[in-house]
């Protein structure tokens, strides 16, 4: 959750996260007696939005340690790993 939220006129909760808003609370019944009822709605308003923008770590704050080397770092780890295990036959 990113600690933003709107409290509706029908008494939900708008909260927004990471992947989008969410609505939470008890629904109005609307006149309906002895209703049990519950409601989840999630909207993704994204500009760029992929499907499997969802399941990607990265969007929740999570990055694989090798995203924060620069290309340079890598570039140098790599070739120091390559000098270190080329074997070179006769």
């Amino acid at each position: 959750m990113t600690g933003r939220r709107e409290v509706l006129p029908g008494g939900l909760v708008a909260v927004e996260t990471c992947l989008g808003w969410t609505l939470v609370g008890k629904a109005p019944q609307n006149g309906i007696a002895n209703a049990n009822l519950a409601v989840m709605v999630t909207s993704l308003f994204i500009k760029d939005f992929e499907i499997s923008d969802p399941w990607r770590l990265d969007l929740i704050g999570i990055q694989d340690p090798i995203e924060k080397k620069t290309k340079e770092q890598v570039h140098l780890d790599t070739w120091s790993h390559f000098r270190q295990t080329v074997k070179v036959n006769e």
